[in-house]
């Protein structure tokens, strides 16, 4: 048996692919993981690798990225290819529904169907959230009891639609099951997984729950729960907020890692597992130093019989997560014991003991061998030791990088001697780090950098010689700020000062860069000026995106409730200091329920949406128009009497009656509103009577008939 692994990047590339098989007579499974949610464009991905590879079992799904030996990547399309000597495959798949008793029929149909000698493992491929994967494992058991399992659910993107998809030859599916049975009588496997999750925090009861459904801990709402302990930015964002803090359970002898999926209209959460009553769950993370721990002590585990011919591996997501451009780590340490192939999925199904489970924030691993003409009952007479020697400064730099942080200012005074003691050792992890490390003279010229830094911004130490200096590479308008910081560092020896920047990326785009510049001059045994530094780009988009939500309403891009209400208090207060009147409109959508009720929510939000662009576009720039919630909307009007608030809520009122809104489906829609204005003649009085009035005025205007203005007063 062989593993192959290869990436897609053209049909040159399944033409090489298929050089490296050759002339293979046996069975050949080959798996597809690819970050694409474009059935079309999978369904060409597939038919290039069958029309080339004819005799090939093809098989797949959408995935977070992709793992060939000690590489993990994000962006590529892997070919991970089985060449069988005699062991035997068969496959099939089917479309499945959303109720967990179709599911459980389907799955053991598929297995009864592929029952057959010699069956040593069956291979699992679901989606991430539209097939209940703890119904397979049920139809699978009531067919094969005994039969170990192994795969994963398509990983889907978190910053994209949640829309995952699995596949076999020409079959693509949004809600399927695809099924692998490998057998043979020399056919070896051995399963092992290692989760890297640390719970954190005190035991919570699950007092009320309905299957995977969760809605109380300790007899609190699990909403309140989020927000207790995680936070009301979390609690307002489930369940994406809660990525990356999974629920810890246990189940038959091991803490399974259970993934918020949903949040309910009735107030309960939806997890990738099933609950009981009376059981206890952590809140937990995934710990970097746990991961690459459990890596070391599963590879020594596998090597135990001897170099295995492949091993399938299964991995989380929060594999990247956590250990960013160091998530190669851990499959590197498996390299040892057999080549590695694999993707990081959203769920990893694996037998522990005598049952199969589906496993979470997690790696699984599947190892295959064909023993030909060896006795399997015989392990090798001197098992292999696993040698961690390549990795270990990998390991010791994680714990210690873990360990430096609470400990780092204290260690500065004493820098120098540790520097001089143990020279060698920082340069190894200079080497390794993925922070970028530069040293640069009084002028500002670059003695050194590491080798990280040209992964950050693409220019290398001959790149910024040939550059006037170095400090031409920060944004213009950003250079005089770094220049004064810099000066001001020259006269103090030993400070230190956090900057931040914007610097040009060799490919000409801008990146953000958060750096710590010391002042180490004076230090015999550095004489330069230290600058660490990182890319903090994708923080800033985050932090941008943060902002954005915190402030506008998700669906209408308007000022939230909250925002819009804190701009009218700041601005009543500056109305109150310059005594300048100030003014409110509230406006009701008439009758916009039955919009909802009779051509259903996507209309409805259509008309909100069409709604908000009319409010926006008759305001002035100082204006601020928020949505309050529902299909209710508000106008802060500054330096606007009560008179001028009537006028413009007249304009608003036309605007919206001549207004036409398209439907999804071409037709025509036409909706008024009902509108109250209330003012503060001089800025003075309070914000909550100015609301009252202007709400006052709004109920008015509605027993008025609707479609019509009417002011406080």
């Amino acid at each position: 048996m062989r593993l192959l692994n290869a990436y897609y990047t053209g049909p040159a590339s399944v033409e090489a692919l298929a050089e490296r098989i050759g002339r293979h007579y046996g069975d050949v499974l080959i798996q597809v993981f690819s970050r694409s949610r474009d059935p079309v464009m999978v369904r060409h991905l597939v038919s290039t690798v069958r029309q080339r590879l004819p005799r090939a079992v093809v098989i797949g799904m959408s995935c977070y990225g992709t793992v060939a030996d000690d590489r993990v990547g994000r962006r590529d399309t892997l070919l991970s290819v089985l060449l069988f000597d005699e062991a035997r495959i068969a496959a099939a798949s089917a479309a499945v529904g959303h109720r967990p008793e179709e599911v459980r029929t389907k799955a053991a149909a598929l297995a009864k169907g592929l029952d057959r000698d010699h069956l040593r493992c069956l291979l699992l491929l679901t989606n991430h959230d539209g097939v209940d994967a703890h119904a397979v494992l049920d139809g699978v058991r009531s067919v094969m009891p005994t039969t170990p399992v192994a795969g994963a659910r398509a990983g889907v993107d978190p910053a994209g639609p949640q829309r995952s998809l699995v596949w076999h030859n020409d079959t693509v599916t949004e809600r399927g099951l695809v099924m692998v049975a490998l057998a043979g009588e020399h056919l070896q496997i051995r399963q092992e997984f290692n989760t890297g999750v640390a719970p954190v925090g005190r035991p919570l009861r699950v007092t009320h729950c309905a299957g995977s459904h969760l809605m109380e801990l300790d007899g609190v709402p699990v909403l309140d729960v989020y927000r207790q302990y995680l936070g009301n930015d979390v609690a307002r964002s489930l369940p994406g907020g809660a990525r990356g803090f999974p629920l810890l359970a246990r189940r038959h002898g091991i803490d399974v890692a259970l993934d918020a999926l949903e949040y309910c209209e009735d107030g309960s959460m939806r997890y990738s597992g099933p609950f009981r009553e009376g059981e206890w769950v952590y809140f937990s993370f995934p710990h970097a130093e746990r991961i690459l721990t459990g890596a070391s002590e599963l590879a020594g585990r596998l090597q135990e019989d001897g170099r295995l011919d492949a091993l399938l591996v299964y991995a989380s997501a929060s594999r990247l997560w956590t250990l960013g451009e160091g998530a190669g780590m851990e499959t590197a340490l498996l390299r040892g014991a057999g080549p590695v192939g694999g993707c990081l999925g959203s769920g990893e199904f694996s037998r522990v003991g005598n049952v199969n489970l589906l496993l979470g924030q997690s790696l699984s691993v599947l190892g295959l061998r064909e023993a030909i003409g060896v006795d399997r009952q015989s392990p090798p007479a001197e098992p292999p030791q696993v040698s961690l020697c390549g990795y270990g400064v990998h390991v010791r730099t994680v714990r210690i990088l873990h360990g430096m942080i609470s400990r780092m200012t204290d260690e500065l005074a004493t820098a120098n001697q540790v520097l001089q003691r143990e020279r060698t050792f920082y340069r190894s992890l200079i080497e390794e780090m993925i922070d970028g490390l530069s040293l640069h003279d009084e002028q500002g010229r670059t003695l050194y950098q590491s080798p990280s830094n040209v992964t950050i911004h693409g220019w290398t130490a001959d790149d910024i010689d040939e550059v006037e200096h170095p400090l031409k590479l920060i944004v213009r308008a950003d250079q005089a700020q770094f220049r004064r910081a810099w000066c001001r560092l020259l006269s103090q020896p030993g400070a230190r000062k956090r900057v931040e920047f914007r610097m040009r990326h060799k490919q000409g785009h801008e990146i953000a860069i958060e750096a710590q510049v010391r002042n180490c001059l004076d230090i015999p045994e550095i004489g330069a000026m230290v600058v660490y530094f990182r890319d903090v780009t994708e923080i800033k988009r985050l932090e941008d995106e943060l902002r954005q939500l915190a402030t506008t309403d998700g669906l209408t891009r308007l000022a939230n409730r909250r925002h819009f209400l804190e701009r009218t208090q700041q601005e009543q207060r500056r109305s109150s200091r310059n005594r300048q009147p100030m003014a409110v409109v509230v406006l009701d959508l008439d009758h916009f329920k039955r919009i909802n009720d009779t051509l259903g929510h996507d209309a409805g939000d259509r008309v909100l949406k069409s709604v908000a662009n009319v409010l926006r576009a008759e305001m002035r720039d100082q204006d601020l128009v928020g949505r309050l919630g529902g299909e209710e909307f508000g106008v802060l009007l500054p330096e606007t009497d009560l008179e001028g608030a009537a006028i413009t809520a007249e304009r608003l009122r036309k605007a919206l009656e001549k207004h036409q809104i398209r439907l999804r489906d071409g037709s025509p829609l036409r909706i008024t509103a009902t509108l109250g204005a209330a003012c503060l003649p001089g800025g003075e009085g309070s914000l909550d009577a100015l609301l009252r009035s202007a709400d006052e005025a709004l109920y008015r205007a509605k027993r008025a008939g609707r479609n019509c203005v009417r002011a406080a007063g």
